[in-house]
């Protein structure tokens, strides 16, 4: 089967793994990856099911077997020191919190956080993300071309994130290392990685974990004033209806949690949005003339291009999806990338339309208790990011048309590895 293929990251697959989707969705509903060691969930309907029941299905690992392999090469390499490499199992899992925890814990967690991403609180980080984009187009050097991945769409949620938490501008310029580290499962790190590479993640995770627990812990015990408008002081003070404080674990969980999903994602969004405005000059050419569309952009590129191809669910007994027993323990595959693209739900899915009706309705999110708790801080960031573009150059282009885009090698991230575009600056009409 093509699935095969994109288990295994061939380029090919993982660059446009929309033929496997299509092949599982016209067969049986669920099916058995030998490959993968898991269920295949590729319907739309299916995949709501199970993300509105998490009593039967536990989102305990969430991240599926890649975190697994690259435990298992980090251990190798860390034979002499396995309290370090309980460490960095640790920070790769991110504890036992938010969207790899389950009721009651995730309603806890959820609670505590639910209020520092709410729409209002969100809409006053767009001046500084409109800075940060601005900053960074600034820095480029259109005579060349430019790696869009490189320069842009890998700096802004990273910068945008180091400023919600209120980090300094001198620790900063770590956040795009420690969240590269926080992801090595994303690039198959442990595949073929040499153990000099695997070291220097395990020593930026570490950076990472000993930072952020200082800070946290001189915020909690620094008294709050009720000013604190940064989140990190935020989770340190965190009090939801009278219940005990959070763990340092936990604490650092949820940073460790927001930093990982948060880079990674929004990044895969602006890159492939970019993409997607150099293969369509004329959307780019109506967004220009009418910004107010550019939400309807988003909500697009997120449909047809989703950052996240799926995460995992557990099933906590035996059960069926779509008719299929999956036995208790079993581990299911929940393909968003092809619940965007289900014909049964969205018409001709193959289409890059800005218009479609039923635009809002992909899964890149999820679905129910565990909806993405940053999806309108990212939505936001990609808004601005692509209006920034759009605004200071005339025409976008992919820089080697004649060659394909190579992407990273995962399945559960969707984004390619580099963009180089030749830009046009914007010319005032005189």
């Amino acid at each position: 089967m093509l699935i095969d293929a994109l288990i295994g990251r061939e380029q090919g697959a993982v660059r446009c793994p929309y033929p496997a989707y299509t092949e599982l969705r016209d067969g049986p509903k669920v099916t058995f990856s030998d490959a993968g060691g898991f269920y295949l969930v590729s319907r739309y309907d299916d995949i709501k099911h199970v993300l509105q029941n998490p009593a039967l299905f536990s989102s305990r690992s969430p991240m599926g077997p890649s975190i697994r392999e690259t435990e298992a090469a980090i251990a190798e390499a860390l034979v002499d020191n396995p309290e370090l490499a309980a460490r960095s199992s640790t920070v790769l899992r991110r504890g036992n919190v938010l969207f790899s925890a389950d009721a009651p814990l995730h309603t806890r967690h959820r609670r505590l956080m639910g209020k520092a991403f709410s729409p209002r609180i969100v809409a006053r980080m767009e001046p500084e993300i409109v800075s940060i984009c601005n900053s960074l187009v600034e820095a480029f050097d259109v005579d060349e071309p430019v790696d869009i991945v490189r320069e842009y769409s890998s700096h802004i949620p990273v910068r945008t994130l180091a400023t919600l938490l209120g980090v300094s501008r001198d620790s900063a310029g770590n956040f795009k290392s420690w969240a590269d580290a926080l992801n090595p499962h994303h690039q198959a790190v442990g595949r073929n990685s040499s153990v000099e590479e695997l070291r220097d993640i395990v020593r930026r995770q570490l950076e990472f974990w000993e930072y952020f627990e200082n800070e946290l812990k001189e915020r909690r015990t620094t008294p709050p004033t009720g000013t604190e408008t940064d989140l990190l002081s935020a989770i340190a003070h965190a009090r939801v209806d009278g219940e005990t404080e959070l763990t340092l674990d936990e604490m650092l969980g949820l940073v460790a949690q927001l930093v990982a999903a948060g880079a990674d994602t929004t990044r895969s969004l602006i890159t492939s949005g970019t993409m997607l405005l150099c293969q369509h000059p004329a959307i780019a050419d109506r967004l220009r003339e009418k910004p107010a569309d550019i939400p309807l952009f988003v909500e697009e590129v997120l449909r047809a291009e989703s950052p996240v191809q799926g995460l995992f669910r557990v099933a906590v007994e035996d059960t069926e999806v779509g008719g299929v027993s999956v036995p208790a323990g079993a581990s299911l595959w929940l393909m968003y990338g092809s619940a965007n693209r289900d014909d049964q739900i969205f018409e001709a899915p193959g289409s890059f339309d800005l218009d479609r009706e039923n635009v809002r309705d992909h899964l890149s999110f999820g679905d129910g208790q565990h909806f993405c708790i940053g999806s309108n801080l990212a939505k936001l960031e990609a808004r601005v990011a692509f209006q920034t573009l759009l605004e200071r150059f005339d025409d976008l282009r992919i820089a080697d048309e004649g060659s394909e885009v190579v992407y990273e090698p995962s399945y559960v991230i969707h984004t390619p590895s580099r963009l180089p575009l030749r830009l046009t600056p914007h010319r005032p009409v005189r």
